[in-house]
């Protein structure tokens, strides 16, 4: 069964499908979406839990095999994404046979997909497209009473972008719905650093390094604010630190480790950009955020940060 028709049926029925086993399987483990299945599995079902990191599996089999006074339970496995493969395939070998009286969920990643049979029933993760209707879907799951005026400007936003988003990304969003008043352009906006925090700090030093003054300026207005001060310190360091490496390196013709320091610095600059800099340049610059931090820690200003882009972009630390 995929992804979305079993949700659906779990939504609409209120119920699980008439199945004493359910495999979750997959690459990477949607920690939020599970977290909100498991709640409302415990509201519907009693619902014992058995860590299979902290405790023996094994010893764990007669309590799947026998009930007490005909009491059928359902059980998480939880933690089942640290198993390492022959302790996740063991579990696999297992429910894929089991009979027992009672129903047991759990999540695995292993590198063959278990197989489904009359007793159980095997959701491929992996497979999950969060596509408008998915995406409904999902919300639905997590916000059942969110107002179709704050979803439908938000699916209108991801789809007209086409943004890929994850199962979890989708559950982080709808957690944000849920305690905002309206969803205007500001929220919609926003919905980029939630997302994509990587990528637009990515394109914030593109733009610094390839001294796009007015496109930099904008995406810096709308990021200064998501991080405190000592993060953009950082941050810039790190930056001028591996600018200043990959360009040593180039010149020595040592490319692949070029390409090792390159890590998190945008492709514009390890293409071409590294060209129109020198080490005593970026050197110089990061030179000056040292200082700058030691101004902040000592009561300084923050406008040391628009002083530093201005003697950045003219060149003045040439």
């Amino acid at each position: 069964m995929n992804f979305t028709t079993f949700l659906e049926t779990f939504i609409t029925g209120k119920t699980l499908p008439a199945k004493h086993v359910f495999i979750f399987h997959g690459a990477s483990y949607p920690i939020l979406f599970f977290a909100k299945f498991i709640e409302q599995i415990k509201k519907q079902y009693y619902l014992e839990v058995i860590d299979v990191v902290e405790q023996d599996f094994s010893a764990n089999m007669s309590r799947l095999q026998t009930s007490f006074l005909g009491q059928s339970v359902f059980y998480w496995l939880k933690n089942g994404p640290e198993l390492d493969e022959k302790k996740a395939n063991k579990i696999v070998t297992y429910l894929q046979e089991y009979q027992g009286p009672h129903t047991v969920i759990c999540f695995l990643q292993t590198k063959s997909k278990p197989t489904a049979s009359t007793d159980s029933l095997v959701i491929d993760m992996d497979e999950v497209k969060v596509d408008r209707e998915c995406f409904a879907l999902i919300m639905r799951f997590m916000q059942p009473s969110l107002d179709a005026k704050k979803l439908n400007p938000v699916v209108k936003y991801i789809s007209s972008r086409r943004l890929s988003i994850s199962l979890d990304e989708v559950c982080l969003i709808s957690q944000y719905l849920s305690v905002c008043t309206t969803v205007g352009d500001d929220f919609l906006e926003w919905l980029d650093t939630i997302l994509f925090p990587d990528k637009a700090l990515f394109t914030l030093s593109q733009s610094f390094f390839s001294k796009n003054i007015s496109s930099f300026h904008a995406q810096w207005q709308n990021q200064s604010p998501v991080y405190a001060e000592a993060f953009w310190l950082s941050f810039w360091s790190e930056q001028l630190w591996r600018a200043c490496a990959v360009i040593d390196l180039y010149e020595k013709k040592e490319f692949s480790q070029a390409k090792t320091m390159a890590f998190r610095l945008p492709f514009s600059f390890i293409q071409k950009d590294w060209k129109k800099y020198t080490i005593a340049e970026l050197r110089s610059a990061h030179d000056f955020v040292y200082g700058m931090d030691y101004q902040l820690k000592n009561g300084g200003e923050s406008f040391c940060f628009d002083l530093f882009y201005s003697k950045f972009f003219s060149g003045q630390f040439r």
